[in-house]
């Protein structure tokens, strides 16, 4: 569906916008949340994630949707929005008393009651603005930590042409929230401050004592640093690996956007993995699928500081071939077709692995298994190490070598890995088997092809 309307230029609409949110919201300034403190308060960090995935979905949508407006200099592009770089945010926690006043006023006292907010405010300053805002109204739940006795919040993210505002209602067991854009421009942003709300809803009649939280870009930068680690975007990741539409325009803004740059669950290589399970039918074989994967995060990546390639995950599936008893000396050569097969002690066939073929140049790749000139052979053993409080530990080891695909005679010895018991690991039963070193792997098949490069060019 592509929505693209066209209409003359709005002057100086900014005012009316400051009431307008004015009059659905209520903010003011908590006394505990003063720019005096030194240190943010974080109990209210699960509002700001979830008002920042509401606001990363409705991107992901105009995305899909081709959802924007172009109207006066530059317009209001729903498809653009930074969502993970918000410039300023506002967190309202009504009382009882003012939950029934917005809910007579608007009709409605669940987390809905933002559709008609936010068409109250972005229709008095473009009926079509509004259309297309409600177009991408989106509403369901997250599993944040709510701060104790707040039961609604409504939270304004400030960006330089929209304002994403979201109702979060933590009555239930699990959070539910509402939230759709309303319409604004970088004006906005220098009035805004602990005092903006408070004397405007004073102004427009709100009674009562008005609880409000402010932060500016320090504050929330601090907040975003501190919080690190944080595993609820699971849906967020979907939204931005749903297409290449969406990956192109939004991978790059969730690792290095100040909301989730330091959340260490969120990686190029998690995008990546997550964009290759949605689309693996899509593609007749594998290696296609990693050809595509791997252009798509080039385009994404490119400019992104310190992003390289390092493969993807990609399941693993039964080699039929033959696996190699004899061992015998080579370099890599970019004109052959390479399959990686892997084994492990114990088992009687191999596996072809996508993951590590995936980190091969794409000029090694063959159509078919069949059609491959040399195997990567990764082959596995555990071998026992020592006893530590009673338990048996046993240390992986994996040598890395070169086979013909045909004969399967050895061509030579690309390197070895090797992993034993590191730190604090829970054990079940009276044995311990360390894992296959696939970071080291990967690094040394890396380099093997790197010296092979760099013998070439000579």
């Amino acid at each position: 569906m592509r929505m693209k309307i066209m209409q003359g230029g709005r002057k100086s609409f900014i005012l009316i916008l400051s009431l307008a949110i004015c009059l659905t919201s209520g903010f003011t300034a908590m006394a505990e949340e003063t720019a005096a403190e030194e240190e943010v308060n974080m109990s209210y960090v699960g509002y700001l994630d979830a008002a920042l995935d509401a606001t990363a979905l409705m991107t992901a949508k105009a995305i899909t949707d081709d959802i924007y407006l172009s109207e006066g200099d530059g317009g209001w592009d729903f498809r653009t929005v930074p969502f993970a770089s918000p410039q300023l945010a506002l967190l309202f926690f009504p009382t009882q008393e003012q939950q029934e006043q917005i809910s007579h006023a608007f009709g409605s006292n669940s987390v809905t009651v933002i559709k008609p907010m936010a068409d109250a405010v972005n229709s008095q300053f473009s009926a079509d603005y509004a259309k297309l805002a409600e177009e991408l109204y989106t509403e369901g739940s997250f599993n944040y930590t709510a701060a104790d006795g707040i039961a609604k919040a409504i939270i304004l993210l400030f960006y330089d042409r929209h304002i994403s505002i979201t109702m979060i209602d933590s009555t239930q067991d699990i959070p539910q929230y509402g939230a759709e854009f309303l319409m604004s421009d970088a004006t906005v942003l220098p009035t805004v401050d602990e005092s903006y709300l408070p004397q405007r809803l004073s102004e427009m009649g709100l009674t009562g004592d008005f609880n409000q939280v402010f932060y500016d870009p320090g504050q929330m930068d601090a907040i975003f640093e501190e919080q690190g680690y944080q595993s609820n975007v699971s849906s967020v990741i979907e939204a931005i690996t749903a297409s290449d539409d969406t990956y192109l325009q939004m991978a790059k803004e969730l690792l290095n956007g100040p909301a989730y740059e330091h959340n260490t669950y969120i990686s190029a290589d998690e995008l990546a993995n997550g964009y290759s399970i949605s689309h693996a039918e899509e593609y007749s074989n594998k290696f296609d699928l990693i050809k595509a994967v791997r252009d798509l995060n080039e385009q994404a990546m490119g400019d992104v500081d310190g992003w390289t390639w390092n493969g993807v995950s990609i399941t693993a599936e039964p080699y039929s071939g033959k696996i190699p008893t004899e061992t015998e000396d080579f370099a890599y050569q970019p004109d052959k077709k390479i399959l990686v097969v892997t084994h492990e002690e114990g088992d009687e066939g191999g596996e072809i692995s996508y993951s590590i073929e995936s980190i091969l140049p794409t000029e090694n790749f063959p159509t078919t298994p069949e059609e491959a000139d040399q195997i990567i052979y990764i082959d596995t053993f555990w071998d026992y190490s020592d006893t530590n409080n009673g338990i048996k530990i046993y240390d992986s080891k994996s040598t890395i070598a070169l086979y013909d695909a045909k004969t399967m005679e050895k061509i030579g010895d690309i390197g070895s890995a090797f992993k034993t018991l590191s730190g604090f690991v829970m054990v079940s039963g009276g044995s311990y088997y360390a894992p296959v070193n696939w970071t080291d792997i990967k690094e040394q098949i890396k380099d093997w092809i790197g010296a092979g490069e760099a013998e070439t060019e000579e």
